[in-house]
């Protein structure tokens, strides 16, 4: 292959077998992408940080300093911020973790947003110079316990899986054996697995190898569940801007989901991946193609939002869906010749239709009409 870029990473897709190129970008604080940059598939997230902060300073001084950089959990490392406190950043970051605060915590939350589809409640610490922000979502709420639920019913059921195939013919009883397997089921379960304490019950056998034979399995759900389920919903966010209130702090994070939909569109709709090139020119070419047409999807979304229509750009083309351009074939008969015309015309917009075309400062009609007869 001649991208030497290409390589084989973490493919959250779980495409081992594909290598990857892995993009790069700096948003600014209205979602526009102000420096981009490509590196290859294996590099890791939490060391691009202080490249990519260089290398737009260096075509920006201006940014250089008194800037707050958001991130979420995976590039907020501990080097990462003192990076960023070393060389004039704040940063509004996911902290890893809930050990500041306890189920008491969210007695007192203060509610900073309610609009009727979900609420949003805080509870506020300062700690070394940093607030630290537990919030918890209505909406995230009921995600977390469905996720949990899920996992510990699948949980669950294998455990009772694995215990009853001890006194079958056929299956593992190793006892050795028998752990790792319930090691893997952790790994694909962690969250119902942080649950339950998991005790395999094992006694010797008198053989020409002696070793131990799984018995039984016994599992039970750890004092401290109580205390996962309070915080069901809850996230904290860490920033140096004592400055700013809890409702600033949390509206400034918030931007990074609107940047994480649009990703998702870039991944999927816009045509990021995959990525069939093998020259490496080739590739660079998709992928900036491709952050052109993001640029295009998040003006649109950009210029609704200003008119209060906070629609994501997958809702709005199924909106626009219904609007389209059609051909009308008919004959005409000339001098007793029948000729075959074509008529090019576009639908007429449904109201919703010319609202968004309004608000964008479209025309509700593109293209006019077009007639022409066939040779």
């Amino acid at each position: 292959m001649g991208n030497p870029k290409a390589r084989f990473g973490r493919s959250k897709q779980k495409r081992s077998d594909c290598k990857l190129l892995t993009l790069a970008l700096i948003i600014d604080d209205l979602g526009f992408i102000k420096y981009s940059h490509l590196y290859p598939g294996n590099q890791q997230e939490t060391k691009t940080l202080a490249e990519m902060i260089e290398s737009l300073v260096a075509l920006r001084p201006d940014l250089a300093k008194n800037r707050t950089v958001i991130m979420d959990a995976g590039i907020a490392t501990e080097d990462n911020l003192a990076y960023l406190r070393q060389n004039g950043f704040h940063y509004i970051v996911v902290h890893r973790g809930k050990s500041d605060f306890t189920p008491d915590d969210t007695a007192g939350m203060k509610i900073i947003r309610d609009d009727g589809e979900f609420t949003v409640e805080v509870c506020r610490k300062e700690k070394d110079a940093e607030v630290l922000l537990l919030c918890r979502s209505t909406g995230r709420i009921e995600k977390d316990r469905g996720i949990r639920n899920r996992q510990e019913q699948l949980f669950v059921e294998r455990l009772a899986y694995y215990r009853s195939g001890l006194s079958k013919k056929g299956h593992t009883k190793v006892y050795s054996k028998v752990l790792e397997l319930i090691g893997r089921l952790r790994e694909k379960h962690p969250k119902a697995s942080k649950v339950y304490d998991v005790e395999v019950v094992a006694e010797k056998t008198e053989s020409s190898v002696k070793s131990l034979i799984a018995k039984g399995i016994i599992w039970k759900k750890k004092a401290a569940f109580e205390q996962n389920e309070a915080l069901d919903g809850c996230y904290v966010l860490r920033t140096d801007r004592t400055d700013l209130g809890d409702g600033e702090i949390w509206r400034t994070y918030v931007m990074l989901t609107r940047v994480e939909r649009a990703f998702r569109s870039l991944k999927s709709s816009l045509g990021l991946r995959p990525n069939f090139h093998q020259i490496e020119r080739r590739a660079d070419a998709h992928l900036f193609i491709s952050v052109l047409a993001y640029h295009i999807l998040h003006i649109i979304e950009y210029r609704l939002r200003q008119h209060g229509d906070h629609r994501c750009w997958q809702t709005i083309c199924q909106v626009l869906s219904t609007h389209q351009r059609v051909t009308i074939e008919y004959d005409v008969k000339e001098q007793q010749e029948v000729r075959r015309c074509h008529l090019r015309m576009c639908s007429r917009p449904e109201p919703e239709h010319s609202m968004i075309y309004h608000r964008l400062g479209l025309s509700g009609t593109p293209l006019g009409r077009r007639t022409y007869m066939a040779k």
